[in-house]
């Protein structure tokens, strides 16, 4: 399918605007108790009681002095400089741009599944969007920082999808398709740094879909990367120097990170699957690495991916992709980079945000293959999508189908009946069936009705070759069939309920067939093996 915007059909427009309004007014619709919600935590932090947003000195601390905020993530603090001066600190109007902004990554999700065509993309966004795990992104103020990084991830995601994987090796427009991607993906980075793993996503969704990454495209995704690295090290730096994510709470060993990073893993997959006892803050684990038990969860994990990887022939590389994309979102949060959180809690539901678009997909797309292949069988209707076209004139093969399905198609003879699978007799055969005969090869073009009763001619033992025993020439076409049949009906008789005749051999207009073939015809008729 071509991926220019020129060959997607009629009307495509406007079922885009439908599914993504449809979208975004869910979103609102399922939030309205957060537009009545307050500030909490470390709003006043950011927003009731951070000085920069008010003057236009403190939006240019923002962007340049170093420490003047406590995170750096200046696209964010700008948005909040923005909305400050619109609204003062009335939370409805902050409570109302998270939600907005929610429903417009969840539109954007959509159209990422969709150009990805993953089965149940709708049903995925939506997920995505209503799923409780996302409460704490969307209702928090301060995780403005969660839904505007992870708009301007999808939306770089988008870009470098339709850049990618375009059928030209140089689409329209192909340039500024990269270019704007690529701003897209800064936006990301500028707004929380927990993007940065989008290069890999990018590269592993191109290895789902073509197979293999391009060199151009390898060359394309080295800015990406550099702009990643530098972000994690500033992050990490930041978060040490600044932040205060020091100290003995952060001394952790590397089997110590290893048990954190397993557990979380099946933590969050869990939350995702069964979203029950959620809260702000979960208690914190306590490590014991000399103990054997806590190890069942890396080990699980690697586990996983490695039966999914050895599975990829029967099952598809999807179920692989996915757990990689779920578990690498995930990495900087998984407890190998020290952030100020830790002090409280290993996990938290806002760490997903981005990662449970992977097991979501997974699970949604899941479903919706079950139920395509479940409800046609029950029904006993087929899928239109598994309907064939019409012959063309062209003897098609005969083989079986699928359960339930029986189709025979045989020159323009074609018909699709569903029902239990018998094998018809001779006699009660779809149209189209023609007995097979040797030595002949016969193209039934224009013949609708079905034939049945036809001859089944055997060698004579005189040794006399088939043209002087009455026998049929090698090949018939559709202009003799009429007057094949008519011939062969003649002098016809029924031996054990299936109708056996003598062949006449077709002549040429005005011509009569010779005594010899007319003495061999009888011969065979009068034998006892023809009977």
């Amino acid at each position: 399918m071509s991926t220019r915007r020129g060959s997607r059909p009629s009307g495509g427009a406007s079922r885009l605007a439908t599914g993504a309004g449809a979208l975004v007014a869910l979103t609102v619709l399922a939030y309205l108790p957060a537009l009545r919600g307050g500030f909490i935590w470390d709003d006043d932090l950011h927003v009731t009681q951070n000085q920069l947003l008010r003057t236009w000195q403190g939006l240019v601390d923002i962007w340049l002095t170093p420490g003047a905020i406590l995170q750096y993530y200046p696209l964010t603090h700008t948005s909040w400089w923005v909305q400050y001066h619109l609204w003062g600190l009335a939370p409805l109007g902050y409570h109302l741009v998270n939600v907005l902004l929610h429903g417009s990554s969840a539109a954007v999700l959509w159209r990422v599944l969709r150009r990805l065509a993953v089965p149940g993309a709708w049903m995925a966004a939506a997920v995505f969007a209503l799923h409780p795990v996302q409460v704490e992104s969307v209702a928090w103020v301060t995780e403005l920082k969660n839904v505007q990084s992870g708009f301007f991830y999808l939306l770089a995601l988008l870009g470098y999808l339709r850049w990618g994987l375009a059928d030209d090796a140089e689409p329209a427009g192909g340039r500024r398709i990269y270019a704007l991607s690529f701003l897209s993906f800064a936006c990301a980075v500028l707004s929380k740094s927990v993007t940065c793993t989008l290069p890999a996503a990018v590269a592993l969704i191109l290895w789902w879909k073509r197979g293999r990454l391009a060199p151009g495209q390898v060359v394309a995704l080295v800015p990406l990367a550099a702009v990643s690295v530098a972000a994690g090290v500033l992050t990490a730096w930041w978060e040490r120097h600044y932040v205060g994510a020091a100290g003995e709470d952060w001394a952790l060993s590397l089997p110590e990170r290893c048990l954190v990073a397993g557990r979380a893993l099946w933590f969050y997959a869990a939350k995702l699957v069964w979203p029950f006892e959620l809260a702000f803050t979960y208690r914190r684990w306590a490590l014991e690495p000399h103990a054997w038990w806590p190890w069942f969860f890396p080990l699980g994990a690697v586990a996983v991916v490695v039966a999914l990887a050895a599975l990829r022939r029967r099952l598809g590389p999807a179920p692989l992709v996915a757990a990689l994309y779920f578990s690498g979102t995930l990495g900087p949060a998984l407890g190998f980079v020290d952030v100020y959180p830790m002090r409280y809690s290993f996990v938290a539901d806002h760490f997903q945000y981005l990662a449970s678009i992977g097991v979501i997909t997974l699970l949604v797309a899941a479903g919706t293959v079950t139920t395509e292949r479940i409800l046609p069988t029950a029904s006993g209707a087929r899928p239109a999508s598994t309907r064939r076209p019409r012959c063309s004139g062209a003897p098609r093969s005969r083989k079986r189908r699928r359960p339930g399905w029986r189709t025979t198609t045989w020159g323009s003879c074609s018909r699709a009946r569903a029902g239990p699978r018998k094998r018809p007799s001779i006699t009660t055969r779809p149209c189209g069936f023609v007995p097979p005969i040797p030595r002949r090869s016969t193209t039934w073009a224009t013949c609708s009705p079905p034939r049945v009763g036809w001859p089944r001619p055997r060698r004579s033992t005189s040794g006399r070759s088939p043209s002087t025993m009455g026998l049929p020439p090698r090949t018939t076409t559709s202009a003799t069939c009429s007057s094949w049949k008519a011939r062969s009906s003649k002098g016809s008789g029924t031996t054990g309920g299936r109708s056996r005749s003598t062949p006449s051999t077709p002549t040429r207009a005005g011509t009569s067939p010779s005594p010899r073939s007319r003495r061999a015809g009888d011969r065979r008729a009068a034998s006892p093996r023809s009977r």
